[in-house]
Order: structure tokens, then C-alpha cells, then sequence
């Protein structure tokens, strides 16, 4: 490999995390010259132990680094992307947390990306888009905005972005970055927002997005869902927040941004998810009138059904969607009518299985076509359910495989 790269874990208190996250990682990894420092700020020494153990085994481009001076995770991604713990000479630096390893041949495609000197390289999996009138046909970027728009959400996953040293990093002013974007130590999302603040100094940057299938990336354990508790803060505060105080180069695509992440199904994209955030007590009345003026900003879900939801009103929050479902048909909506059925996955208790199943074999089709050649045409024709259903079965190949409707 041309260009040093270090490969930085962060990892607190998880010994048989990081531990079979490296034994997964290194082969790749040292195979291709890739260095992995490990930083660590454990309650005790299992950790360390660990990294100890795998270097006595061979792997001499594994080091430990103390982080014990972090105050959080937040402040470690700070440190790392400042180059604490780094010895000069490192051309790239790429964090990654401590359950996530990538394998095969995205390893060797980083590898040829590094070597071709990109400013920034992404490593990215399309499928993680909810939001697919957002065309994806490029590998290689110059245009900040055009980047930004598109992957500012992956690129809050702490895993994906490797940055040259000498232009996206070592350059920065980190004083000056948290007057004026608020990027320090209390910032919950320091990897993206210093990325799109230093591409806007950038002369002509060049980026280049490494994709991945789902078999090269391996989550090992299970991440739990404590973040829960702080959803509201951290997105529909702090995110909408560090994205306006972003340079205006962004500024036509930052609203269209901010919503390619608050939109997701996990998050605030799903009216079903919205009744589970309901039932345990995390959406209330209190919360949906706090942020009255914002849902509109960060979901596509009607406001009235949102607060039918926010009343406990179930039922009439689903035939509420029902009838909207209905309505995007009768309007050819096709785009809402994808939308209302991968986002409430309860309409199967409205439906019998073969109306259902055909949805959603049908959105699978219109979502592939939609991102491949911006065009499909499977619901075409159909103003309502019924006349869906009729138009299904008369497709030759519903699987979309063939000579089929869908395809012409």
C-alpha cells in the first residue's frame, strides 16, 4: 500500500467485544497494511489484556492505546481524529467502534481507494437509505453539497469515513471549530460534522465512496437500544442544530439532509415505531407538543396521526393510514404508497396475506428499480388496493426477474 493507514478502535469495557471484533478484522486488515491501534478507557485492564495477548500471537500492527484522558466516546473520537496516540507518518486515519470489522473484498477496494490519494474515502452500504427518490450512481465525488445531501447519514456511522491527514485533518483549527460550528468536546456528532466543515476549506477535494455488501461487514454482539433515552436531545435538538451552523455551501440541501436521517424507520420514520416509542413511555403528548413545530422538518408522517398516536389512539391512528394508503393509490402516489407500506408493518391485521405479501414484494421491485434507473412502473395503472391486487396477479413474473410488466 502506497499510503499508511491506522485503523483506530474505540472501546470501553467490552474485552470480548474488541477481542473477536480483531480476531475477524486483523487478517484483512494486516493483509492489506492496514496498523490498528486500540483505544481504551476501561475500568480495568481485561482490555488491555486482550490486545497483549494478540500481539504475543503475532499480530506486531496491533497497539494499544490509554485513552483513559477521554471524558466519553464523544471526546475519544475527538482525540483520535486529532492524532492522539498516532505516530507521525500515517497518511489516513479511520475510526471505527469496537463491534464493527469489514472483510473480503471491501478491505481490498479501501486498499485501491487509499492508493488513488482521495481527500475522503466512505465506505457505505446504499441499502441503509430509506429515502430512495435520492438517486445513487456515482463512486466518486467533487461537489461538497452534491456529498453532503447524499451522505451526511452514513456518515454519522462511526465506522465509514477515512480521512487524509495531511488535508481533512492535521490542518484543523479545533478552537475555532468549536466557536463556530460547535464541534468539541460535548458534540454527538464530531466525525460528520468536522468531515462536511473541513470539506468547505477544502480546494477541490476528491472523495470516493467504497460500498460494501452485506456479507464484508460483520456487527458482532448486540448494541442494545440505550440511546432511546436520549432520541429527542440528540436528534431532534442537537442534529437539526450542528447541521444549520454548518458552512452555507450546504445551505440549499440542508433541511433535505437533516431529514435523510430523522426519517429513517428506526428513528422517527415509522408511525409503528412511533406507538412502540408510545408504549414504553417515550412518546408522549408532553413530547410531540415540545416539538410541535419540528416534526414537519424531520418525518414524513402526517401531523395528525402523529398526535393521534402521542393520544394512545391506535386504532384510529392506523385507519387513519389505512385510508391515506388508499389515497396515494387513488391520487398515483406510488412513492407514498412504497412509503406507508414499509414504514407500518401492522397493516398485515387490515389485510389478507396475499394483498399484503404482493406490497411488499412490489415495493422490494419499486425500490431496486427506483435507485438503479430513477423510473418504476409496477403500481401504474392501480387507483386503489383492489385494483392493485387484480393487476398483480396478472403479472407474469411478480418476482421481477423476467419479462414482466414492471420491466417494460
Amino acid at each position: 500500500m502506497e499510503h499508511r493507514v491506522a485503523c483506530c478502535y474505540l472501546t470501553h469495557d467490552h474485552p470480548e467485544i474488541i477481542g473477536e471484533t480483531l480476531k475477524g478484522a486483523l487478517p484483512s486488515l494486516s493483509a492489506n497494511g492496514i496498523d490498528v491501534f486500540v483505544y481504551d478507557d476501561s475500568a480495568d485492564d481485561a482490555t488491555k489484556a486482550v490486545i497483549e495477548d494478540l500481539i504475543g500471537n503475532g499480530y506486531l500492527d496491533l497497539h494499544y492505546v490509554d485513552a483513559h484522558k477521554a471524558v466519553h466516546g464523544d471526546h475519544k473520537m475527538l482525540l483520535i481524529l486529532q492524532g492522539y496516540g498516532l505516530p507521525e507518518g500515517y497518511d489516513y486515519i479511520w475510526p471505527v467502534k469496537d463491534r464493527i470489522f469489514f472483510d473480503g473484498a471491501c478491505i481490498d477496494r479501501l486498499r485501491k481507494a487509499v492508493d488513488g490519494g482521495y481527500d475522503v474515502i466512505q465506505i457505505a452500504d446504499e441499502s441503509q437509505r430509506w429515502d430512495i427518490s435520492v438517486s445513487v450512481d456515482k463512486d466518486e465525488y467533487t461537489d461538497i453539497a452534491e456529498f453532503y445531501l447524499k451522505y451526511v447519514m452514513i456518515a454519522t456511522d462511526w465506522e465509514g469515513t477515512v480521512r487524509k491527514r495531511l488535508t481533512m485533518l492535521d490542518p484543523i483549527d479545533w478552537e475555532r471549530y468549536e466557536r463556530e460550528y460547535g464541534i468539541g468536546i460535548d458534540c454527538s456528532f464530531i466525525q460528520p460534522m468536522s468531515l462536511f466543515a473541513r470539506l468547505a476549506e477544502v480546494d477541490s477535494p476528491r472523495i470516493k465512496i467504497v460500498n460494501y455488501e452485506r456479507d464484508e461487514r460483520t456487527i458482532v454482539g448486540s448494541q442494545g437500544q440505550s440511546w432511546r433515552n436520549v432520541m429527542y436531545e440528540t436528534w431532534l435538538d442537537k442534529w437539526i442544530t450542528y447541521n444549520f451552523r454548518l458552512p452555507a455551501v450546504y445551505d440549499p440541501y440542508k433541511l433535505e439532509a437533516i431529514r435523510s436521517q430523522t426519517g429513517l424507520y428506526e428513528l422517527f420514520g415509522s408511525p409503528g415505531m412511533m406507538m412502540e416509542y408510545h408504549d414504553q413511555g417515550l412518546f408522549t403528548m408532553a413530547v410531540y407538543e415540545k416539538y410541535l413545530r419540528v416534526w414537519p422538518m424531520v418525518t414524513d408522517i402526517p401531523q395528525d396521526v402523529l398526535c393521534l398516536i402521542a393520544e394512545g389512539r391506535k386504532k384510529e391512528a392506523k385507519e387513519r393510514m389505512l385510508g391515506d394508503l388508499e389515497n396515494a393509490f387513488k391520487e398515483h402516489d406510488y412513492m407514498r404508497v412504497y412509503r406507508i407500506r414499509t414504514t407500518n408493518f401492522w397493516l398485515k391485521e387490515y389485510m389478507d396475506d396475499e394483498l399484503y405479501e404482493a406490497l411488499g414484494v412490489s415495493c422490494i421491485i419499486f425500490r431496486k428499480q427506483m435507485l438503479e434507473k430513477g423510473a418504476c412502473h409496477i403500481f401504474d395503472g392501480a387507483s386503489s388496493l383492489e385494483e392493485f391486487r387484480k393487476r398483480f396477479r396478472g403479472l407474469s413474473d411478480p418476482a421481477g426477474s423476467g419479462s414482466s410488466q414492471e420491466e417494460r
